[in-house]
């Protein structure tokens, strides 16, 4: 995996701010303080797209700064298979070299750049192909599932990311192996963003795979609450996304809706009710085989998550608070709908952390066994039991139990945009004006970015 360093032309982001340092940055954010008063009264629309402008300028200028995950070569995983215990599925990211979306900034918990596209080759794919070939080979019995799950960088269906025909070449080699393995149930799997998805793709697809051979997409909600999603995410979620999953349905599409859990500006409980919400939602659209994860947050190098974290401003959340949102849902929810939810981004390969990449820490006996609990989960009633006892065992000093049976707080939304503009601004600072020493000239200085980033979309100037 290739990482790309430090353009030391384009200045160096301080990642170590001393207090005399945090002291002038909030000075330069107290030089806007009418502009952030201003903003905060902006209807919800017109302040997400300003709040987006800003957040979209500091992922590009993180990305440039920092140095981020390029995507050059293609990796393959293994990842634990969420109906059977005893077997495990087969990932492929194809090295197609950039995130088409990280181009406009892209999503501020993510580390995959903007870096050249590159085609992969056939070779490649048939290497890729080849390894996981031989994990679904493993299960000869008759009726075992083969999981062909296969990504670009950003989006499979992206055409910036991945031409037709490659496209039409992986599609192909997974309705070979079919062919070759009628008494197998072939499964295809990839991830796309929504505005990727249109009547036309997806009736190829099914076209070419054939109605044999199970499909699903998986795809970033994040929230469902527009304010997190778009001005803390970034996520620039297609408007019509409740009618492209229509269109999945029509051409018996699976999805896997992607809920982040631990997002930035939010506190622990307006953090476990975001998801609880957003589960939920998502929920009342889905069909009888579709999946929600719950994707636990983590932190690298060159996003805003790692900034804040190094401002003192975040943390990631803690093992206790995943188990109690999953445990809240299984309350709330059937059987049924429980056996549609997973728990994923509890761990990560070492590539990742050599990388920089951080996850969640566990510093207690009782937190590895929610850990494993979780690691482990089947969306069972048998283990939600589980899950809830381990729960009970949490001793108090490491997380308070009874705020299970506590009513969850609303989002406390202005609260949230107030400390959203301070830190867009103190970042910009930090990126920009690192040996600045006078408040007044940085201000300056991020005055004019700022005047950039209306033409990202908007700007609270």
């Amino acid at each position: 995996m290739e990482i790309r360093r430090n353009n030391p032309v384009e200045g160096a982001y301080n990642q170590e701010v001393e207090q005399d340092k945090s002291e002038f940055y909030d000075a330069v954010v107290a030089e806007f303080e009418t502009e952030i008063e201003k903003a905060k009264n902006l209807d919800q629309d017109e302040f997400i797209t300003a709040a987006r402008g800003l957040l979209r300028t500091i992922m590009i200028s993180l990305r440039h700064k920092f140095g981020t995950i390029s995507g050059q070569e293609t990796v393959y995983h293994l990842l634990p298979d969420p109906e059977d215990p005893n077997r495990e599925n087969p990932l492929i990211v194809l090295g197609t070299g950039h995130c088409g979306y990280a181009e406009m900034g892209g999503c501020s918990m993510c580390s995959f750049g903007e870096s050249a596209k590159r085609d992969v080759s056939e070779q490649e794919i048939d290497e890729a192909f080849e390894l996981a070939k031989k994990s679904n080979d493993r299960y000869d019995a008759p009726g075992s599932q083969a999981v062909f799950n296969i990504n670009a960088i950003g989006s499979f269906f992206g055409v910036s990311e991945l031409s037709d025909e490659r496209r039409r070449y992986i599609l192909d080699k997974v309705k070979g192996y079919k062919q070759e393995h009628q008494d197998k149930n072939v499964i295809f799997v990839t991830e796309s963003r929504f505005e990727d998805i249109t009547e036309e793709s997806m009736a190829a697809l099914r076209e070419k795979l054939g109605e044999n051979i199970p499909i699903e997409i998986g795809f970033g909600v994040e929230s469902t609450n527009d304010l997190a999603r778009e001005a803390i995410v970034g996520k620039g979620l297609d408007p019509e996304w409740r009618e492209k999953m229509e269109i999945l349905k029509k051409y018996k599409i699976d999805c896997a809706l992607h809920m982040m859990f631990g997002l930035p500006f939010l506190n622990e409980r307006e953090q476990v009710a975001d998801s609880v919400n957003s589960v939920r939602d998502c929920l009342a659209m889905t069909g009888d085989y579709d999946r929600i994860l719950l994707m636990v947050m983590n932190k690298k190098p060159g996003t805003l998550v790692d900034a804040m974290a190094k401002d003192g401003k975040y943390k990631l959340p803690n093992v206790a608070q995943a188990a109690e949102t999953v445990i809240r849902l299984g309350r709330q929810i059937s059987a049924k709908d429980l056996k549609k939810i997973l728990v994923f981004g509890l761990i990560f390969p070492e590539g990742a952390k050599e990388a920089g990449a951080e996850g969640l820490k566990i510093a207690t006996p009782e937190e590895q066994k929610i850990m494993d609990i979780l690691l482990n989960w089947r969306s069972t009633p048998e283990e939600l039991i589980s899950l809830e006892a381990a729960f009970s065992a949490l001793p108090a000093d490491v997380y308070d139990t009874s705020l299970l049976d506590r009513e969850l707080p609303a989002i406390d939304e202005e609260r949230i945009k107030s400390d959203m503009l301070k830190q867009y601004i103190k970042i910009l600072a930090e990126i920009y004006c690192p040996n600045e020493k006078d408040p007044k000239k940085a201000a300056e200085i991020v005055d004019g970015i700022l005047d950039l980033a209306s033409q990202m979309g908007g700007s609270i100037k």
